[in-house]
């Protein structure tokens, strides 16, 4: 594991990761035309968004690897690595909407506690 190729992998998926997340709690509203009437970022640029992110972590791991001395790879390594990357998009999407799951969860189960006291009275 002291290869700095998996680490410059690593490094990069978790930066994707943490740009999904970003841009999955940014205010968008701030920005003009960008948010629906929810807040949430309109369905196009968020695609666009997730797409620009993906290829900025492509771009960013092959220049991890030429700034490791690596000559050319193979199709399959770089096959590979993109299929890591957008894995790594996709677990940081996944993880937001974990996390709004489970506060949503406990809020409903907050107001139920709340709801029940009151009628008990």
């Amino acid at each position: 594991m002291r290869d700095p190729v998996v680490w410059a992998t690593v490094l990069v998926c978790v930066v994707v990761a943490l740009l999904q997340v970003a841009a999955h709690w940014f205010p968008w509203r701030v920005v003009p035309g960008a948010a629906d009437a929810a807040g949430r970022l309109r369905r196009v640029w968020a695609y666009v968004y997730g797409t620009v992110t993906i290829l900025l972590g492509m771009a960013l791991w092959a220049g991890l690897w030429s700034l490791a001395g690596r000559g050319p790879c193979s199709p399959w390594v770089v096959v590979g690595g993109l299929a890591l990357v957008i894995a790594a998009a996709g677990l940081g999407t996944l993880a937001t909407y974990a996390v709004d799951a489970a506060a949503e969860a406990r809020a409903v189960a907050m107001d139920y506690e709340e709801l029940a006291e009151r009628l008990e009275l």
